[in-house]
């Protein structure tokens, strides 16, 4: 019995022994595998290095660098311009929808599709005999869109256009190209009531 009692007390001795061998080799394991990753790491570093010349003329020959600057390049030749939708009418019959290229003049695609409309009858528009009721040299003052209405703020200039009601349906169709419900018109900033009869 005292035998097999001093072999458990070797028993429990000799695992306490295995810990505090490892807990003695444990930080030459941590340091060797610190080793290992900063090889790793200066492997890496001099492999970058050495084919960077080589990857950089690959990308220069493939032209790839040019096709992700190219949109880029041509945001900023065309951020001065922006294509809007304006109506006139062909033959002084319907209105038809015509895309314009318009210089930025205003913040937004509202007013600048506006100013298209009052600057007049575009070539291609012109070419397929299209008119506009609007009277020439009309002015945009002010435009607010709010709640699906656009409030339109216009000079002395459009009461002298020739059709009343055709000018201001031109109006309210290329409002709606814009997704607006309705317009309100004014007139140097007063409210005008029109007589239409739509």
């Amino acid at each position: 019995m005292i035998r097999s009692l001093s072999g458990d007390v070797k028993l429990e001795e000799e695992p306490a022994l295995c810990y505090d061998k490892v807990m003695a080799e444990h930080p030459k394991a941590l340091l060797r595998a610190l080793i290992i990753f900063l090889f790793l790491i200066l492997y890496t570093a001099i492999i970058g290095i050495v084919s960077f010349p080589m990857v950089r003329r690959a990308f220069d020959e493939s032209g790839v660098l040019h096709l992700i600057r190219s949109p880029k390049e041509q945001a900023r030749t065309s951020s001065t311009k922006r294509m809007v939708n304006v109506v006139f009418s062909p033959l002084g019959a319907s209105f038809a929808s015509y895309t314009v290229e318009q210089q930025r003049l205003g913040s937004s695609i509202y007013h600048d599709t506006f100013e298209a409309l009052f600057a007049g009858v575009p070539l291609v528009a012109l070419e397929e005999g299209a008119i506009t009721y609007i009277a020439s040299g009309t002015k945009l003052l002010g435009l607010t869109y709010s709640s699906n209405i656009i409030y339109l703020n216009l000079s002395k200039k459009f009461l002298a256009s020739s059709d009343m009601k055709m000018a201001y349906r031109q109006l309210k169709e290329t409002a709606s190209l814009l997704g607006a419900k309705d317009i309100v018109l004014l007139i140097e900033g007063a409210q005008v009531e029109l007589q239409l009869d739509e």
